[in-house]
């Protein structure tokens, strides 16, 4: 945040730059005619002159060649990561104040902070206590605010009617890694987002087109079943420090999907690769209860998606898909997720409308430690996939469940997915189903165990105790499913 100059207070310690310095004591200082007198005198014939004028070159030649060192050292370091990040660099990419090729970034030595109050009486009180920060009435006013790298705090539990709209994709005024964040009531309770009560019907409560660094942590949105997606995230969401990230989240009342992921790419700025996380996100399936359409699901990846981070979410409810992959994804991570009570957990779809691949999407997907519970289906897919695709199952749970991993395509694709679907230490309860038999890539160890399942009645839903076969059925002795094992007495 940037303070008038007439704001900051004078430092006691430091010296005026108008005081004159004090008199020099160095023998070659003062005035030609006197420097010229002491020179004569000196090189006529005093050798400890010309001794010390020899250490002098020495020394200076002795740094010159530390310094020539120390350049080839450093400095190659970071001619390569410039001519990495250059050749790494989308075409049209960037800033469009940086001159092709440059690597400076400038950020805030200091986050700068804001704060969200809707009530008046609650600002006020907030701005009597002289805490650093803005102070806004809503969301969309901190955001106009922000510069990069901003946290925006929602200080109360209120209901928001309104939208976010960030990313250099949108015409808001964007800036990167800003970060909102929803504090906890002393209930657990958080700010609520709806749609304004003018809002086109399907309008989504968050849209972000290449928003980098965008994330937002605690909110509760409620789609009151207007918004078709609560959550859309387009383009490149990374930048040279973060990538999006949306974490400790309940999701409600949409009529396609809570979050839906199109095109996006980690890549950050340099080469690096940053996630796309979803993060301990709580999806509820939509009202009353029901499926829903056929393309319903928690979280739809669409077109390309690389290095999207699916961890600590539960899937709970009726939904024809819990994730739905639209399309190719490379490097996805689903791990320590709770699939509970969906008709499909989930699908590997078809290409987008209009693909012309026509090799089939490809899958790049690692699902570890996930816990599969009461589902018709735990995987499905409805294509087969690219050539050089992987889905990989290690140390996930699989109880009561109806059918694990089947095709609805032609049965030819079965042999593909034999290729395609490998693993090992995964666990499942006698009465539940492996689905495909020809999958001698898949290792799923059949194991008697019982886990309590009324989420509503019991505290350890979904748990088991550390005496449990399933504490040490994961590779190398580690503990299988989405929790860790109960200690009990």
């Amino acid at each position: 945040m940037s303070t008038s100059p007439g704001s900051q207070k004078p430092d006691k310690n430091r010296t005026s730059p108008i005081e004159k310095p004090a008199k020099s004591v160095d023998p070659w200082s003062g005035d030609a005619d006197s420097r010229a007198d002491r020179t004569a005198a000196s090189f006529g014939g005093s050798k400890k002159w010309i001794g010390l004028l020899i250490a002098v070159v020495l020394n200076l030649a002795a740094f010159s060649i530390l310094g020539f060192f120390a350049y080839k050292i450093l400095g190659s370091n970071v001619d390569k990561e410039g001519a990495g990040s250059a050749a790494t660099q989308p075409s049209g990419a960037g800033n469009g104040n940086r001159g092709a090729g440059t690597g400076v970034v400038s950020l805030p030595s200091e986050n700068p902070r804001f704060f969200v109050i809707k009530d008046a009486a609650k600002r006020q009180a907030h701005e009597a206590q002289k805490i650093k920060g803005k102070v806004f009435s809503s969301i969309a006013e901190g955001l106009r605010e922000a510069g990069a790298g901003a946290i925006l705090e929602i200080l109360d539990q209120e209901v928001y009617e309104e939208v976010i709209v960030h990313g250099r994709g949108t015409t808001q005024r964007t800036t990167a890694n800003v970060r909102i964040v929803a504090e906890k009531g002393p209930d657990g309770r958080t700010a609520v987002l709806r749609l304004p009560k003018d809002a086109p019907a399907g309008t989504p409560l968050v849209q972000l087109d290449r928003a980098e660094g965008f994330q937002i942590r605690g909110l509760t949105l409620d789609g009151q079943g207007r918004c078709e997606d609560l959550i859309v995230v387009s383009g490149n969401g990374a930048s040279a420090y973060a990538g999006v990230l949306l974490e400790d989240m309940q999701l409600q009342g949409y009529q396609r999907s809570a979050v839906k992921l199109v095109n996006t790419s980690s890549q950050g700025e340099y080469g690096l690769v940053v996630p796309l996380w979803l993060r301990d996100l709580r999806i509820e399936a939509p009202a009353a209860g029901k499926a829903g359409p056929a393309d319903l699901a928690a979280v739809t990846l669409q077109g390309d998606n690389h290095h999207v981070h699916i961890q600590r979410c539960r899937f709970i409810g009726p939904f024809a898909a819990a994730i739905r992959l639209e399309g190719s994804v490379y490097q996805c991570e689903m791990d320590h997720n709770v699939f509970f009570g969906t008709r499909r957990a989930v699908v590997f779809g078809r290409e987008p409308a209009g693909s012309q691949n026509g090799q089939g999407a490809t899958f790049e997907v690692n699902l570890s430690n996930n816990t599969f519970c009461k589902c018709e289906h735990s995987m499905v897919f409805q294509q087969a996939p690219a050539a050089g695709s992987a889905v990989v199952m290690n140390n996930n749970i699989f109880f009561q469940i109806g059918q694990g991993i089947t095709s609805t395509s032609a049965p030819a694709i079965n042999d593909q997915l034999a290729e395609v679907v490998h693993g090992e230490n995964n666990a499942r309860d006698p009465k539940s189903q492996l689905g495909l038999q020809n999958l001698a890539k898949l290792q799923t160890t059949e194991v008697s165990f019982e886990l309590p399942t009324e989420r509503d009645k019991s505290s350890t839903w979904l748990r088991y105790s550390l005496n449990s076969p399933l504490a040490k059925a994961g590779k190398n002795g580690a503990f299988v499913g989405a929790f860790l094992p109960l200690v009990k007495d």
